[in-house]
């Protein structure tokens, strides 16, 4: 599994040292050098059964799903089967997969909604999605 190299600003929040690229439901999604976030929303409490924000084989999977939220380059509901696919293909266990896919079909819309036009500008530049022919 590719390590991510992060520096680590604080608890929770991470930039990306080097550009990360993967393929998901039809799309090339390349997260640039850069990008700052804040790992899977993992409340503290439940680390120890899921781990924190930046371990497990879920972090490709949170980074990219960060990133689609915080650019909108996609609509909300695909960004979240994207996380649930690259879950999937970083062997994520069934269970672990779709109870953090429901928590952020259920509570994701409050980030979702949060993000501001300068914020999306910002971020827009840091990731890049094109549609691909599989």
């Amino acid at each position: 599994m590719k390590e991510l190299k992060v520096n680590i600003v604080d608890e929770d929040v991470f930039i990306l040292l080097e550009d990360v690229v993967v393929e998901s439901l039809g799309y090339k999604i390349t997260v640039k050098k850069g990008f700052d976030f804040d790992g899977a929303s993992i409340p503290q409490s439940l680390w120890s059964v899921y781990g924190n924000p930046l371990s497990g084989k879920f972090r490709i999977a949170a980074l990219v799903h960060d990133a689609l939220y915080a650019s909108t380059e996609l609509p909300r509901e695909v960004a979240d089967a994207i996380f649930l696919d690259l879950m999937k293909q970083h062997d994520v266990g069934y269970l672990k997969r779709q109870t953090m896919y429901y928590a952020v079909r259920s509570a994701g819309w409050y980030a979702w909604k949060q993000i501001t036009k300068e914020e999306i500008e910002k971020y827009k530049e840091f990731v890049n999605v094109e549609k691909i022919n599989n």
